[in-house]
């Protein structure tokens, strides 16, 4: 998901957050996914257009998260996920890299014949490449939450 094509400038929080003094936000994904979104810097602006909202000239970035919420080990209703500890998370992430090249590995074959079908557009794996690049930076969050002794 890319932030940048959900944005609503007419959500209240926007009005709050301008009544409160703050200007500009780094809109974050959701932490449930280790890949998650592409984040987007914006300029708060109350009622404009969505495109107004963004900040010209930032770097891309995208959220990756390592933490509980991914492993969903605190919620009470979530049955056993695949991700389920540090080396799975780590697993997830490795797994990708290595997509996103054969992906952009497609890419340059297909535009090099300039026939057949075109390989699938992938914005998670285009940011990757961005990532692998250098080209987008990458907000990562992990922490790991301690359980007191009785």
């Amino acid at each position: 998901m890319r932030i940048g094509d959900v944005l609503d400038p007419d959500d209240i929080s926007i009005y709050r957050s301008l009544a409160g003094g703050l200007v500009a936000a780094h809109v974050l994904h959701g932490s449930a996914n280790p890949i998650g979104g592409q984040s987007q810097f914006i300029k708060l602006r109350w009622g404009s257009l969505p495109e107004a909202l963004k900040v010209e000239g930032c770097p891309p970035t995208i959220k990756f998260a390592l933490g509980e919420n991914v492993k969903q080990s605190n919620w009470a209703t979530a049955t056993r996920r695949a991700i389920a500890d540090t080396d799975g998370r780590r697993a997830a992430h490795a797994r990708r890299v290595p997509a996103a090249l054969d992906y952009e590995r497609a890419w340059k074959a297909y535009e090099k014949k300039k026939a057949g079908i075109p390989p699938r557009r992938d914005l998670e794996l285009d940011a990757l490449l961005d990532v692998v690049r250098g080209t987008r930076l990458v907000h990562c969050h992990s922490y790991r939450r301690t359980r007191s002794s009785p």
